[in-house]
């Protein structure tokens, strides 16, 4: 979210940096400065309005300054909002808009939000190198002969910046605002972007940019809906393209802590009334996996939907809870090196069409135990250290 600004801001920045060198500031340089700094000024001025405008769908006044992906989300999905009569709340790191009926108040849903982002801080602090836009193998622009297309550009900065993401979650109350939402969210979102569900499968939806539920339905409690997509949103928002297993894993975690219990699997086939948390500890207990965590990390590398998914869950919340029981800082500072080689690794090279993003692609279990090793500790199989 925010690529339009950041386009406009980055054309502007272009257009200072690749002007012909001179020593002599001659009239012709001055006056394609003094273009540039006003298109600068307009563009601030323009963001500027529509900031004060967005704010108008909010419910409750925001005390600080909109990030671009906010003022994005809010200009995106505020009016259609409005019209239907629901307004919105933005969390305090800006991870989360979301949007409830005007006549009901959002500010228990609101806390719910802030209790995940304030604990996914605590889980995975700011790791001890950050970068801010993707780091690649590239080192900057240049080019690249293919077979087929000749010289293309070769540039693998291509990702939004990581803190820079907003995520849309709606609470409905009517089926066919929900049914409006979703083919328009379906409509927005890119191609590659996957849909699950929050609870009863007909009537709760999530994507890595927006997801929704309509209120009082299924079995699953519409505190754990608001909490598992805050968690889901608040890891896209700082940790994105972690393995599946381990985003879900995290989510669930964030979940449990914030309302207790644990009841969203959003790739499930629906939703029960009971805790999953409490089922997989006992099945822990009862039925170890009995392998390594290698053998772990290497049955949950097709971490996907279905059948599998749900026998699966699990066996990540498990692996999870053995990872978040360790030193914060080591396990944010391993979520970081996951998240920068897949951004480093996803691409392939068309023999026509040049650089791609492989959105499919998922980083080897290989690396994961590499990454992971030093946190998990001793390669032992389960029953080898029960007997002991």
């Amino acid at each position: 979210m925010g690529k339009m600004y950041r386009t406009a801001g980055l054309a502007l920045v272009a257009s200072l940096f690749l002007a012909p060198p001179s020593l002599a500031f001659d009239r012709t340089v001055a006056r394609d400065r003094a273009a540039a700094s006003d298109a600068n000024d307009a563009v601030t001025s323009e963001m500027t309005a529509l900031e004060a405008r967005v704010r108008g769908y909010l419910a409750e006044p925001f005390e600080y300054a909109l990030d671009p992906s906010a003022i994005e989300a809010l200009a995106l999905w505020g009016e259609w909002a409005a019209e239907r009569g629901y307004e919105g709340y933005l969390s305090p790191d800006q991870s989360t808009l979301f949007f409830s009926l005007s006549r009901r108040s959002g500010d228990g849903e609101l806390h719910t939000i802030e209790l995940v982002e304030r604990r996914l801080y605590d889980l995975l602090p700011t790791p001890r190198t950050r970068n801010r836009g993707p780091i690649t193998g590239t080192g900057g622009p240049t080019t690249r002969v293919y077979p087929l297309g000749g010289a293309a550009p070769l540039w693998k900065h291509d990702l939004e910046p990581i803190d820079l993401f907003t995520g849309v979650l709606f609470e409905f109350d009517d089926d066919r605002d929900y049914a409006a939402f979703v083919e328009r969210a379906t409509a927005l979102a890119p191609e590659h972007e996957t849909v699950r569900h929050l609870g009863e499968r007909s009537r709760s939806f999530l994507s890595k940019g927006a997801a929704a539920y309509v209120w009082r339905v299924g079995s699953c409690p519409d505190g754990n809906q608001v909490a598992h997509a805050a968690a889901q949103f608040a890891l896209e928002q700082r940790f994105r393209f972690l393995p599946a297993w381990l985003r879900d894993g995290l989510a669930w975690t964030l979940e449990r802590d914030a309302t207790g219990t644990v009841r969203c699997l959003p790739d499930g086939r629906g939703e029960s009334s009971r805790d999953f948390a409490q089922d997989w500890e006992v099945d822990e207990r009862v039925r170890p996996f009995d392998g390594t965590w290698v053998e772990r990390l290497e049955h949950l590398n097709h971490f996907t939907g279905g059948e599998r998914y749900v026998l699966d869950a699990g066996l990540a919340f498990g692996l999870v809870t053995e990872l978040v029981a360790g030193d914060a800082q080591n396990l944010s500072n391993a979520a970081e090196e996951l998240r920068l080689y897949w951004e480093d690794h996803a691409v392939r090279h068309h023999p026509r069409d040049g650089f791609q993003r492989v959105w499919s692609y998922r980083t080897p279990s290989h690396v994961q135990a590499r990454i992971l090793a030093p946190l998990l500790g001793p390669v032992e199989r389960a029953s080898e250290v029960a007997a002991e």
